[in-house]
């Protein structure tokens, strides 16, 4: 497995008539790629309004970006959408803890002797697979054969090609889907190395994915295959 740079997450959850400003802001950071999904916020409780998730339509940008970088970013969205107020929306960062293209690589913390040790220490992981629209049963395939019991899966835009295609290694199209899975640690190596192998960048589903760390699940069951 190679070692790279540690990667961040960046999640922002925002107002929909929000995203020209959003967009401003992330143009002037650096990142790997950006994915942007629609959603709509849940009932108006007063704990929801508070954290920025009212009844309106949402805009969620899901950015991966060098965890040297995320900070930063994440104090100008805070800075520019004025966070602290609420119903102005909700960001937060997550380390990843592996990417695959081709091949594995891990952005784990580096212990004193360079080893990592997120991977090792965390019992789950959600992987997030990004592929081309339309593949998400032979990605998902490739993903069961690796070890994985099921997935949700959400539609999105790829934003900002020429950053998309070379974190790919692959000419994209901007229309993307985003399966997420959830996977015991151990597993979700093996899961997103059947991805890479079946639906991976070289193929028309032009599927990778990186995972994050996940401290518990409820409801994740065990698939027992018969021998």
């Amino acid at each position: 497995m190679h070692q790279s740079k540690p990667v961040s997450l960046l999640c922002l959850i925002s107002e929909l008539g929000k995203r020209q400003k959003v967009t401003a802001i992330l143009e002037k950071h650096e990142s790997l790629f950006t994915l942007v999904s629609y959603g709509k916020g849940t009932a108006s409780k007063k704990i929801l309004n508070y954290l920025g998730l009212g009844e309106t339509g949402k805009i969620i940008f899901i950015k991966l970006l060098p965890s040297a970088k995320a900070k930063e970013l994440m104090n100008a969205l805070d800075e520019g959408l004025q966070l602290d107020t609420p119903s102005h929306g909700i960001a937060f960062i997550a380390d990843v803890d592996q990417v695959c293209f081709h091949r594995h690589i891990d952005c784990a913390g580096q212990t004193d002797e360079g080893s990592s040790t997120m991977h090792h220490e965390s019992p789950y992981h959600l992987i997030f697979a990004v592929l081309n629209r339309g593949y998400t049963e032979e990605v998902m395939a490739a993903a069961r054969a690796g070890g994985a019991t099921g997935g949700t899966a959400l539609h999105a835009q790829g934003y900002g090609l020429a950053s998309m295609q070379k974190f790919f290694g692959a000419t994209i199209a901007p229309e993307k889907e985003i399966l997420m899975i959830v996977t015991e640690g151990e597993t979700s190596t093996a899961v997103m190395d059947s991805i890479a192998k079946e639906t991976g960048p070289e193929t028309d589903a032009c599927a990778v994915s990186f995972s994050i760390p996940i401290s518990d699940v409820r409801g994740l069951h065990r698939v027992v295959k018969e021998a």
